[in-house]
């Protein structure tokens, strides 16, 4: 999986123009196609997500969501050659994920590092997750002497409160690649092999704390079998953050 740099692709998302209509199959001068592809969909998405696979040629027409889950599973857990030892060596940096708490806070807005128009975790919903990490830490089982903290973050701001607000616990993140989005439109390559990298780690975790509303929890959820994690209600909401735009140095937490 992923063994390319996604830069040397002629990419169709929501900010290229790349499809005669809103038909995924009617593209032209593209050869990647970004599209959100939920392992969880809620509804008729279900069936929306079934037409546009069958449409660009990765399902055959007689194969439904069984198949897509299957061959999603293949790919997530077949990392490619040159990410593979990334990983590792990551998890032996880290520590092992039987001390580890799997933390995931999507921000999106203005706290992002790189801003979006949605916003997930805001800055009152913040303002208790202390509180939050505080009870799983003290509900877990894990001795204190070995507990850490993996955190898993689109928000720099959120790194630095937890380790001055939850000292002496360990806040641990990759620290490979660069922080950001794998967000339609935002992703970089970088961006992107970091999501891998932190979606592989935090799914490893003995306990999980995850944010309701992100597809990357969803996945890490799935991916690590744990029906019981623990989550951070943060539903969709506006925000006045400027797409793509870095972060403003007057936001604070």
């Amino acid at each position: 999986m992923y063994s390319v740099d996604i830069t040397q692709f002629t990419r169709c998302d929501h900010n290229s123009v790349c499809r005669y209509s809103n038909d995924s199959i009617s593209l032209f001068d593209t050869d990647l196609v970004l599209d959100d592809y939920q392992v969880s969909p809620n509804g008729n998405e279900t069936q929306i997500i079934l037409q546009k696979l069958r449409a660009i040629g990765f399902l055959r027409m007689d194969e439904g969501w069984d198949a897509y889950l299957r061959y999603l599973t293949r790919i997530i857990y077949n990392p490619s050659s040159a990410l593979l030892p990334v990983i590792r060596q990551e998890r032996a940096r880290i520590g092992s994920p039987d001390n580890q708490i799997g933390v995931h806070i999507r921000c999106g807005g203005q706290l992002s590092d790189i801003n979006e128009y949605t916003a997930f975790v805001t800055k009152d919903i913040m303002a208790s997750i202390p509180g939050v990490v505080r009870s799983a830490i003290n509900g877990s089982a894990i001795p204190r002497d070995k507990l850490f903290i993996f955190l898993s973050t689109d928000s720099s701001l959120v790194v630095d409160m937890l380790e001055r607000e939850l000292q002496p616990i360990p806040i641990k993140t990759t620290a490979v690649y660069t922080r950001g989005h794998s967000t339609i439109g935002l992703v970089s390559d970088d961006t992107l092999k970091r999501s891998f990298v932190d979606m592989f780690l935090v799914a490893d975790s003995k306990e999980l704390l995850l944010t309701s509303s992100s597809a990357f929890s969803r996945i890490v959820q799935w991916m690590s079998g744990n029906k019981h994690a623990s989550a951070i209600i943060a539903p969709h909401s506006n925000s006045q953050g400027r797409w793509g735009r870095k972060r403003n140095d007057s936001v604070s937490l």
